[in-house]
């Protein structure tokens, strides 16, 4: 089923017309719809995804604004995506998240919160805190694209603090003995071939699992590091 939502921005006024996930925004697209989204939009987040709304937004005839809650230097966006985004039209903003967002029925302002960052720590990671300086700007929209969560449909299966499935990371069986998963419902967004991976793995386990006398883990690869040895290689 793997994490077909978009993630809530957890603030006031997110049920507001106008607001919606980034991932419903882009499955709309794709199916030949033109959202309603006026002429002003601000899309929140700083990964792929976000410059894809941003730039679909964009060709839906709006001004179109991406708020990212840390620097530049630390968006997750692929440079060549950035790049584009920007020759394409899109304005960023950084260090601002957002905090409310306003109107009647209807989107009409995104009140921003100004961010600032600390020193880096041991790992070289800086944490990000609000400075409690605002500012209300006008939308006609708000797109969230700051991650994907599982909708498991009822499903009773086990998960853990973020809400993804939990599976043997080598069988991919889970807690219910005949149910095996992998891909993004169990890692969290990935790569689709991590996903087709994982689909092999589970495979093979499944096969094993309906035989009788299978064992799901020996000779199973356990993708171990293994570096290259390079004191017994001939270059000649």
């Amino acid at each position: 089923v793997g994490a077909s939502k978009g993630a809530k921005l957890a603030i006031p006024g997110e049920e507001l017309d106008g607001v919606m996930s980034g991932v419903d925004f882009l499955r709309r697209i794709n199916q030949g719809q033109r959202p309603e989204i006026g002429d002003k939009v601000a899309v929140i987040g700083g990964g792929n995804v976000a410059m894809d709304v941003a730039r679909a937004a964009l060709r839906l005839g709006a001004e179109v604004t991406v708020y990212y809650r840390r620097s530049e230097t630390e968006m997750p966006a692929d440079r060549d995506e950035l790049a584009e985004a920007r020759e394409e039209g899109v304005a960023f903003r950084f260090l601002e998240a957002p905090a409310e967002i306003l109107g009647e029925g209807a989107a009409t302002a995104l009140k921003l919160e100004k961010m600032e960052l600390s020193e880096p720590d041991g790992k070289g990671r800086r944490s990000v805190t609000g400075s409690g300086e605002f500012e209300t700007v006008p939308v006609t929209a708000v797109l969230s694209a700051t991650g994907q969560r599982v909708d498991l449909g009822g499903i009773g299966l086990a998960t853990g603090k973020r809400g993804t499935v939990e599976a043997d990371p080598v069988t991919c069986q889970t807690a219910v003995p005949d149910v095996f998963a992998g891909g993004d419902v169990v890692t969290g967004p990935q790569f689709v071939i991590d996903a087709i991976a994982a689909g092999k793995e589970a495979a093979v386990s499944i096969h094993r699992f309906v035989h009788a006398g299978q064992t799901l883990t020996l000779g199973r690869d356990h993708r171990d590091y293994r570096a290259f040895d390079k004191e017994n290689v001939d270059f000649d």
